[in-house]
């Protein structure tokens, strides 16, 4: 829902004044921009991510995403521009030429119709864009999949981000493949 992409999308934006007449206006803004829609095409088991509930978010994080990788029959080598994009449902030429706002200092990811969604991004270099988008798979697998979740991207450290952090290294360069 919604309310859980509001706290961390305002402590991404910092403090407001009483005196600013719309404080959530960042947001609105980030909401009301051309996204880019895709629809994942994976979804995970819900018994996945049950079973690894009492781990901690890395390690919840790692087994997930070694779960997506068997799913879309991964090696231990990297995984490409294509394989992420089409996991995510995403057009690579959209990807490839979309220009993130200045200053936008969240990633956010809201529900549309036919259970698309709509990817507002923040980052603008292709490595970084690939680690954002992998981000926000993991995210979407783990706690948006089911409800038509909001998801969000931040720079805080909460064990939601730190999850997103561990997924996207794992799922896009796993650690048995450096070996």
């Amino acid at each position: 829902s919604i309310k859980r992409c509001v706290v961390p999308c305002a402590l991404s934006y910092g403090r407001v004044t009483f005196d600013d007449a719309n404080p959530l206006k960042a947001i609105k803004d980030l909401i009301d921009s051309p996204g880019i829609i895709g629809k994942p095409q994976i979804s995970i088991a819900p018994q996945i991510c049950a079973d690894a509930s009492q781990l901690l978010p890395w390690q919840q994080a790692k087994e997930l995403a070694n779960s997506v990788r068997n799913r879309i029959n991964a090696s231990d080598s990297p995984i490409t521009d294509n394989q992420l994009y089409e996991v995510l449902g995403l057009s690579k030429q959209e990807i490839e030429t979309l220009t993130a706002p200045k200053g936008q200092k969240i990633s956010l990811v809201s529900p549309t119709d036919n259970n698309n969604l709509n990817y507002h991004l923040r980052k603008n270099h292709p490595l970084a864009r690939r680690f954002e988008l992998a981000r926000l798979l993991g995210d979407h697998l783990y706690y948006g999949s089911q409800d038509n979740n909001w998801l969000t991207s931040t720079d805080t450290r909460t064990s939601r981000q730190k999850f997103q952090r561990a997924f996207a290294a794992e799922f896009l360069l796993p650690l048995s493949g450096l070996e």
